[in-house]
């Protein structure tokens, strides 16, 4: 193949992903990675786990290095190095190395995008205090961690109810930390159903979790050392504090792309199929590209791990010279609390309603293996399907064991785009320690293609 020169920009999971498939696909390629912060890829989603003290060695959360890109695969990987401009007719980036402030040029033939999303933060007075921190980087953990072992915190509050604001609640319990949760929608996970989202909220109230729900947070109360002490909502409730987590969310970080004249949507920025963007010899992956929705067809985003590896290899790929196509999301994702999982595919009920679908749901609650079986725990499942067709369309399920099996079932249902009698008719594996003879699944099926 032909000695491209392929430059990316951002490391972590589409970037790093994409800089592999890059040189596998075409060996002669001159490959060029810059991230801006120190490490080119680590384990984001286990970050978590450090502070719980379930991954002992913070070590293990760092999958490559840049000595590693360079030994496996002659890659030239640069950390704290961030990319200031894109300058598209010359075929250049200008780069800042962040440790001496000097800047420099880089050309290239491809370029790949994978900047990723930036945390959020609202104006909540506050909000910049000393002992407010976010948990999406090596370095957040590093000073989450040094924090609790050298203040010793009895009160923590966390900020935003979503899958980061989950672990983190988690993760403090099992600290010993008395702790709050904050979110300003009705529910906790407000990306999943409230009559699915009410076991995890009934499991962490049994913990002993302060939950502050449909509250938005109106400011932080600070002492004369710049510490917040107290986080009190528009209702005009209170928690006394020593430290806060804010997971608030992200969003896309597109800055350097739209300063390029790349074209943005409505969530994101645009690729086609194959990762290009609307300049034909830069390509983008990860948390700053919108993908469309497998089921609906519509442009969505999807911040998540697994679809940020997938764009990456077919960005790498295509920048290369192979020839690779995404297929899209369906926003598959699980999340469990004190080992309670919830996880979701496809559609949710309140996005079928929000699509204006002719859908109707089934629930049923099952169990993760044979009653008669010691060891059984209850499974609760809800799925979306199309009336007329009674094509599946999504579905959530909750427990303390199976969950996982069971939802990526539905997602793999999803990609064949089965209905309810597809369902019904799976032939899946049976033992009583593992399901039923008629698993959850094939009960939702016969329900659901009885009743539409």
């Amino acid at each position: 193949m032909k000695r491209v020169r392929i430059v990316i920009i951002g490391g972590v999971a589409a970037g790093a992903s994409a800089a592999g498939k890059a040189a596998r696909t075409n060996p002669d390629a001159h490959i060029t990675m810059l991230e801006k912060g120190p490490y080119i890829s680590y384990a984001n989603c286990g970050l978590p786990y450090y502070i719980s003290g379930e991954i002992p060695d913070r070590g293990k959360l760092i999958i490559r290095r840049p000595e590693d890109m360079r030994k496996k695969y002659g890659i030239e990987t640069y950390v704290n190095t961030e990319v200031i401009k894109i300058e598209r007719p010359a075929k250049k980036v200008m780069v800042r190395d962040l440790t001496d402030n000097s800047t420099r040029e880089i050309e290239y033939d491809k370029l790949i995008i994978a900047t990723g999303a930036k945390t959020f933060r609202p104006p909540i007075p506050g909000l910049d205090a000393k002992n407010v921190f976010t948990l999406r980087t090596i370095p957040d953990i590093d000073a989450i961690e040094k924090y609790i072992r050298d203040a010793y915190p009895r009160r923590a509050a966390v900020l935003g109810a979503g899958y980061i604001g989950i672990e983190v609640v988690d993760v403090l319990r099992k600290r010993g930390i008395e702790t709050g949760l904050f979110e300003m929608l009705t529910q906790a996970l407000p990306q999943m159903d409230p009559d699915m989202s009410k076991y995890i909220e009934d499991k962490m109230e049994k913990a002993g979790i302060n939950l502050f729900l449909g509250d938005a947070v109106e400011k932080l109360e600070t002492d004369t050392a710049g510490n917040a002490v107290r986080v009190v909502t528009k209702n005009g409730k209170s928690m006394d504090v020593d430290m806060v987590i804010a997971s608030l969310g992200v969003k896309p970080d597109v800055k350097l792309a739209k300063e390029a004249g790349l074209e943005i949507g409505e969530y994101a920025l645009i690729t086609d199929d194959y990762m290009r963007t609307s300049d034909p010899d830069i390509y983008a992956a990860g948390d700053v590209i919108q993908v469309n929705h497998l089921v609906t067809g519509k442009p969505t985003w999807s911040p998540l791990a697994g679809p940020a590896n997938l764009q990456g290899k077919v960005a790498g790929c295509n920048a290369a010279g192979g020839i690779m196509k995404y297929r899209g999301v369906l926003r598959t994702s699980i999340v469990q609390f004190n080992g309670l999982a919830i996880a979701t595919t496809g559609l949710t009920e309140k996005e079928a309603v929000k699509e204006e679908l002719d859908y109707y749901p089934v629930t049923i609650e099952s169990t993760s293996n044979s009653n008669y079986i010691t060891g059984a725990k209850p499974l609760h499942i809800k799925a979306i399907f199309m009336r007329n067709t009674q094509r599946l369309l999504g579905a959530q399920v909750v427990g303390e064991s199976g969950a996982d099996k069971r939802i990526d079932i539905f997602a793999t249902a999803l990609m064949a785009k089965m209905n309810a009698r597809d369902l019904e008719h799976l032939d899946l594996a049976y033992s009583p320690q593992y399901s039923h003879s008629l698993d959850g699944i094939n009960v939702v099926g016969t329900v659901a293609g009885d009743r539409g």
